[in-house]
């Protein structure tokens, strides 16, 4: 079912080597109004359990607020406060359907998992959720002392992309109890690998070298919260295993074979809940 493990590979070994110049001739405006909302909370551990959302899109379509909306939604109704979710897109505007803290740029995103790295503990959830076009780019990384070039994942966002190993290295910084990540970008499966270990579990919608189609993955995987169709066990709890068998047999392009969703875990995604 696409589940595989990586005992003892920590996300701290995971850093980008080399360089990469980003795409966007723009200027990417600060992210002045995430800045305002993040110093005016306290930013320090206070070790009860609570639940913590961030939400990343590069883009304002149809489909892609859709994905917002219906995130958010879900994120509220598994008992997330709506203080504790964090929402950035490409225009950073507040909509009538869930309120944005600021645009998705690199400065942005940087800046909110350092403060999450400030405010996560180890009795905490974190809830992870990406979306917009993705694709595979050649860097070059020092493995064991050694330069290669190896091929990874990216996420766009607004003036360049988001790369899997800077996606790593930001979550290496915060050690919640568990982390439940989500991609669904085109070549996902490079983002739910690369960072679905430790107390950290990767979700994608397609491969790591494979594109995803048509939207179909995020709203089923979703939707599947709302579906009473899902909890097999009929414990009234809807375990991440569940949430996941039911995406696949449920999502239109992966019963036809186009995509295949992918879940990186060294923990028993049987007894992981949202609520």
């Amino acid at each position: 079912m696409g589940i595989r493990n990586y005992v003892g590979r920590g996300l701290a070994n995971l850093a980008l080597a080399g360089s990469l110049f980003l795409s966007g001739c723009e200027d990417i405006p600060k992210p002045a109004n995430l800045e305002r909302r993040l110093n005016q909370e306290v930013a320090t551990q206070n070790h009860t359990a609570d639940k913590y959302g961030v939400i990343i899109s590069g883009n304002t379509n149809r489909r892609y607020e859709e994905n917002l909306s219906i995130a958010y939604q879900v994120l509220l109704e598994n008992g997330f406060q709506r203080g504790n979710i964090y929402i950035l897109d490409n225009i950073g505007e507040k909509t009538a359907f869930y309120p944005v803290d600021d645009i998705a740029s690199k400065e942005a995103i940087e800046m909110l998992f350092e403060h999450m790295a400030k405010k996560v503990d180890s009795e905490d959830l974190l809830f992870v959720y990406t979306t917009d076009h993705g694709g595979r780019i050649s860097i070059n990384e020092k493995v064991n002392g050694e330069t290669k070039k190896i091929k990874i994942s990216y996420l766009e966002i607004l003036g360049g992309y988001l790369l899997e190993t800077e996606m790593a290295r930001y979550l290496s910084e915060v050690h919640p109890n568990i982390g439940v990540l989500v991609f669904d970008q085109c070549y996902s499966g490079g983002f739910a690998e690369r960072t679905g270990r430790g107390n950290y579990i990767g979700i994608s919608a397609s491969e790591t070298d494979k594109p995803s189609y048509s939207n179909t993955f995020p709203q089923t995987f979703f939707w599947a919260w709302r579906n009473k169709g899902a909890d097999k066990n009929d414990d009234g709890r809807l375990s991440i295993r569940e949430i996941f068998d039911y995406t696949l047999q449920n999502d239109e392009r992966t019963k036809e074979g186009f995509q295949k969703p992918q879940i990186f875990s060294d923990m028993n995604i049987d007894e992981v809940f949202l609520k």
